[in-house]
């Protein structure tokens, strides 16, 4: 007969945090299959920081080489409650002492609506959703139109003119800009729009360095049509007066960029002005495919973080099920593989690093493409071809490292439309065909789905 007991431990966390933790115990609890044993979770609330967090678990409960109160510790530090290591920062009270809790707490230490009991099928593990059901929103049409603000699209424009007729710079001058322009006024989102400039194959960027610089006019092919050609590179209002003087220029705007121009003619005769010619680059897409690296061979490029002296962060750890990053104690760090965030406070500084555990290092890189690698490392991810409109569309939160996704965006020229689902966000790319996509996902590691 069961014999109920709490496990309780003092945790420093906002209101937000500790529902988190809550979400991240259940998970450890549903992947382990011990929802017999450890069937509830209670925490203290309030705004106050520090709080009281048990887990009851059945004392009568023997598992194999450990009782459950060692599995209730377990799954908590595995949850990011360090301070469950030690039996001196916990303390167990019966599951009829509770009660007496609340007055020691003088508050209000209740169950959660999602602590509730947890019942799962712990014999198997939950399916993903299939590629019908992902879409079983979407209409066709929906992926392929967006109602783009035309004063956003105007603020992008004349960003690019900028960045054309500076020629380079550093992020601090795209940062600058774009604050002009009303564009964004944080680091972060400046960072973004140099992001998609580069996708869109405007610009080129140098992580090292930080420094962005434009490129020339260039025709670019699509990969569905080998006759269509996309304007990247330098623009200016002038070049696109003089391109639509000579050949027909076709503009189709589009939500978070520039506008995506269309040249029609024979790219042997095209000029941006006079005497001076149009590079024609042919399919960047495919010639990008055959010399991107395999993804294993893209981390040994990846640079080093060489830190050595972590306590002086807060340290945060992603965590691929939950999309979320959590905080974890400094002290007694055992570095486990996946995506870190480490916050220096003053002057703050935001440093992401990813532990590969394969060789021992530190690796630096953009978010996205380290979230990508701790996501297919641990949970896989997904990639689905829509054969009939020629579309890729991958979940929001597997989005591929900048220089996959770069391919992805110059197989048509324009940037991913935006989906929200109840399954989730979702980014589906235009105009990919079969091969290019079956070529990237293997880079990646990737299986291809068809819807």
């Amino acid at each position: 007969m069961p014999r109920w007991n709490f496990l309780v431990v003092r945790q420093h966390e906002g209101s937000v945090q500790r529902q988190q933790t809550c979400a991240r115990i259940k998970l450890e609890v549903e992947q382990h299959g011990l929802s017999d044993i450890l069937p509830l979770v209670k925490y203290e609330r309030g705004k106050k920081q520090e709080h009281y967090l048990g887990i009851a678990y059945d004392a009568n409960a023997w598992l194999q080489g450990s009782n459950a109160e060692m599995a209730a510790r377990e799954v908590l530090m595995a949850a990011g409650v360090a301070s469950a290591k030690h039996p001196l920062n916990s303390f167990v009270i019966e599951a009829n002492d509770v009660a007496n809790l609340h007055k020691l707490l003088n508050g209000t230490l209740e169950c959660d609506s999602f602590t509730l009991p947890i019942t799962y099928d712990i014999t198997r593990d939950v399916p993903p959703p299939s590629s019908d059901q992902l879409f079983a929103e979407l209409d066709a049409a929906e992926l392929i139109r967006g109602e783009p603000d035309p004063i956003d699209i105007e603020k992008h424009s004349r960003l690019l003119e900028w960045c054309s007729a500076a020629g380079s710079g550093e992020l601090v001058r795209i940062q600058q800009a774009c604050l002009a322009l009303g564009i964004s006024s944080e680091w972060g989102g400046a960072w973004s729009v140099l992001r998609r400039l580069v996708l869109l194959g405007h610009l080129e960027f140098s992580s090292g360095s930080l420094r962005w610089s434009a490129i020339p006019p260039t025709l670019v092919a699509t990969d569905e049509d080998a006759d269509c050609r996309i304007l990247v590179g330098q623009r200016t209002q002038g070049m696109i007066e003089f391109l639509r003087n000579e050949s027909k220029v076709d503009e189709h705007p589009q939500p978070d960029g520039p506008s995506r121009l269309v040249v029609h003619g024979d790219p042997e005769k095209m000029c941006y002005r006079q005497g001076r010619r149009l590079h024609d680059a042919g399919c960047v897409a495919r010639e990008l495919s055959k010399l991107l690296p395999r993804v294993g061979d893209w981390v040994l490029r990846l640079p080093t973080w060489d830190e050595q002296d972590f306590r002086r962060f807060t340290i945060e750890y992603y965590e691929p099920r939950l999309d979320q990053f959590h905080e974890i104690s400094r002290i007694n760090m055992n570095w486990q593989p996946g995506l870190y965030r480490f916050t220096f406070e003053q002057p703050r500084v935001v440093t992401l690093g990813f532990f590969d555990d394969n060789d021992g290092r530190w690796l630096c890189g953009d978010y996205y493409g380290l979230r990508f690698l701790a996501r297919a490392r641990s949970s896989g991810c997904r990639a689905i071809l829509r054969p009939d409109t020629h579309q890729l569309v991958i979940p929001q939160t597997d989005r591929w490292p900048m220089p996959y996704e770069r391919a992805l965006v110059l197989a048509s020229g324009a940037l991913p439309q935006r989906i929200q689902t109840d399954q989730g966000g979702l980014l589906a790319y235009q105009g990919i065909t079969k091969p290019l996509a079956e070529k990237l996902c293997t880079l990646l590691g990737l299986e291809l789905e068809a819807s």
